[in-house]
């Protein structure tokens, strides 16, 4: 990096948790020859996260935001911590990208969190609640909603119908299953009782969009 920026770097060493501290943590490195003239000193920064107070890490960059829930909390607890962590994970990134932060702040906050808490934490409903706030979670949950309901919509027009017409053979069962709008299933639903076979109803249902 010097060479090629012409800059002076400085390396800096991340202790993700207390007991990976101890004496040979001194900031510097030295090399020695053989009969003892010191050839090489490097030195470098040491970052204890346990001792950064949180409060320089949750207005910073996304990237270092998974530190959080292992740094200095001081009177803060986990819960006033994660809440506002994953609301920026939430708020300022896409949904797949929030995932990822999360996860890595799941596994980083392992390194201080009893299990049971971690999981009631991470993964219970204050994680939940995070989603909630994302327009992004909101099209998610109306989409499965939709989907839910246009799958019960399915399993009633092939129970009434069976009933009326008999079982369908696989091309009719196959036809109506990639049926997806929930209100064509309805309409499919109305229309039994003047159908009397299931091509009918299919037919009719396409003849309806198609005008439609």
């Amino acid at each position: 990096m010097d060479d090629r920026h012409g800059l002076p770097v400085l390396s800096v060493a991340v202790l993700l948790r207390p007991k990976a501290d101890g004496p040979l943590v001194s900031g510097f490195h030295e090399r020695r020859l053989p009969h003892g003239v010191l050839c090489h000193k490097f030195h470098y920064a040491v970052v204890r996260v346990s001792e950064v107070p949180v409060e320089q890490l949750l207005p910073g960059g996304l990237p270092t935001l998974p530190l959080a829930l292992i740094a200095d909390l001081g009177q803060s607890s986990l819960v006033d911590v994660a809440t506002p962590v994953g609301h920026r994970f939430v708020t300022e990134t896409e949904l797949d990208q929030a995932r990822e932060y999360w996860a890595a702040t799941g596994l980083l906050a392992g390194l201080r969190l009893a299990p049971d808490i971690a999981k009631d934490l991470l993964v219970g409903g204050l994680r939940m609640d995070f989603w909630k706030e994302s327009s992004v979670y909101q099209i998610i949950v109306d989409e499965g909603r939709a989907e839910g309901r246009a799958q019960e919509a399915r399993a009633i027009l092939l129970k009434l119908c069976s009933k009326r017409f008999g079982p369908p053979d696989a091309a009719t069962r196959s036809a109506i299953e990639r049926v997806g709008e929930l209100d064509r299933l309805e309409m499919m639903t109305e229309r039994l009782f003047d159908a009397t076979r299931w091509l009918d109803l299919l037919e009719n249902s396409t003849r309806s969009d198609a005008v439609g």
